[in-house]
């Protein structure tokens, strides 16, 4: 794998851009797989590699890390990936079909995402097989094979090759989203939760927010033995624990601690201890309050 550099790229009219140096292709898709398909699914599998994120005008490459995704193992032979694109969610589904030994093969264009505008009506992106240029703009050049390659490999769904799975429009003009690296890892990590919830007893807990506002929210708290049981934290699953140890009148609780797949945000969530730190920034010439993992939260 290629050591990636973090980039960002200004993109300016790629519509009309693309329109001097490729023909619209006429043999486009208009299957747009919006409902999940029939088969085996597995949900929330943990993502990681590399994509291109795309805002205002600007598109990064980023890390990805802790984002969830569900893969459908159909009953008409074939591999589907829900929201195949890291940084969009489109809601829609890739298509992959079975090629030889373990390797999956998704063959493009495909139709991903229909769109309202103002100015042009119904917008139609596709998913193409796309490659930096020399200025370092993806296209989607005629030497291409519009194949992308994927392995089923240890529970793991792995991308292969360097070249990019990206969103385009029918004339292959990449529009900012696009993915060079994809791991797709089934989740194994689970929710600790306590023997006997039933006897769970409901504080107030006080905090200090981002914005230096003192908050206060309801948590359950449940005592088994030397182990705390804490839930209540993270607002949209209420109901999702992080443990902790009693120790010498303490509670002690360490990371990481997976806590849910959110589905809303499409991120996998864990519980970290984190501290702050007041660090000078010489470039803005102030102080600044910068945050870090810790090993573990006393109370």
């Amino acid at each position: 794998m290629k050591k990636l550099l973090r980039k960002q790229l200004l993109l300016i009219a790629t519509g009309m851009m693309a329109l001097t140096a490729n023909a619209q292709q006429t043999d486009l898709p208009t299957e747009l797989i919006e409902e999940q398909p029939a088969g085996t699914v597995i949900k929330d599998m943990y993502r990681s590699g590399y994509a291109y994120d795309y805002f205002f005008g600007n598109a990064s490459l980023k890390n990805v890390d802790g984002y969830t995704n569900d893969v459908v193992f159909g009953d008409d032979g074939a591999v589907y990936i829900k929201n195949p694109l890291a940084f969009t969610t489109s809601n829609t589904w890739l298509k992959c079909r079975k090629a030889e030994g373990d390797t999956l093969v998704a063959d493009l264009p495909q139709l991903i995402q229909i769109t309202e505008s103002s100015l042009e009506g119904k917008v139609s992106s596709y998913l193409w097989e796309m490659v930096p240029n020399e200025t370092g703009f993806l296209t989607a050049t005629d030497t291409l094979s519009q194949q992308i390659k994927f392995v089923w490999r240890n529970d793991s769904l792995i991308k292969l090759g360097d070249n990019f799975l990206a969103m385009g429009g029918a004339y292959k003009n990449w529009t900012g989203f696009a993915d060079q690296h994809i791991v797709l890892t089934t989740q194994k990590d689970t929710n600790m939760e306590p023997a006997d919830a039933s006897k769970a007893v409901t504080y107030n807990m006080d905090y200090t927010n981002e914005a230096g506002q003192v908050v206060r929210k309801a948590a359950t708290v449940c005592i088994e033995g030397n182990d705390i049981f804490v839930n209540g934290l993270y607002d949209n699953a209420r109901e999702r624990w992080i443990h902790g140890t009693i120790e010498d009148g303490k509670a002690v609780f360490k990371g990481k601690q997976f806590v849910v797949a959110d589905p809303d945000k499409r991120a996998q969530v864990y519980f970290f201890p984190a501290s702050v730190e007041t660090k000078y920034d010489p470039k803005t010439e102030s102080e600044k309050d910068s945050v870090y993992f810790a090993d573990e939260v006393l109370f």
